[in-house]
């Protein structure tokens, strides 16, 4: 994922950066996202130089004001609030804040199909647990 977000001369948001598994291998200037409190102080404490907003997703999506890439480890199945984040994805991409999008899905299929003009599934990942497929997303 780390390595599908560099798109060089654009910033990086990570959405849902949770304890911080994806967020380790993403460069220091990313600002990263996470909205539960517990999660949010278990990154602060172990990335203590990054940027790291208490917030939810919806809001960061909103606040973008320039090109950016945005990594989201936000899950797309089961998920109740998964819509609400897909249309605020699909606002950003059409309002040109969000340039490009990469995301994992622990099932087979394209959660944010059709939103973009360009999208690709650029992987499966067998290390993680569950194994997770890797989707990428550009205008």
């Amino acid at each position: 994922m780390a390595e599908a977000a560099i798109e060089p001369g654009l910033p990086i948001v990570e959405l849902g950066a949770g304890y911080g598994s994806v967020t380790r291998f993403l460069p220091e200037n990313t600002v990263s996202v996470e909205r539960d409190p517990a999660r949010l102080h278990a990154l602060r404490t172990t990335f203590p130089a990054r940027v790291i907003h208490g917030e939810c997703a919806l809001n960061a999506l909103s606040a973008l004001h320039e090109p950016t890439v945005v990594v989201s480890s936000i899950p797309s199945v089961n998920n109740p609030e998964f819509g609400a984040l897909r249309l605020s994805v699909a606002r950003a991409m059409a309002a040109g804040t969000v340039r490009k999008l990469v995301v994992y899905t622990y099932f087979p299929i394209n959660p944010f199909a059709g939103i973009f003009p360009h999208e690709q599934r650029i992987g499966f990942e067998m290390l993680n647990v569950p194994p997770a497929f890797l989707w990428s997303y550009t205008c």
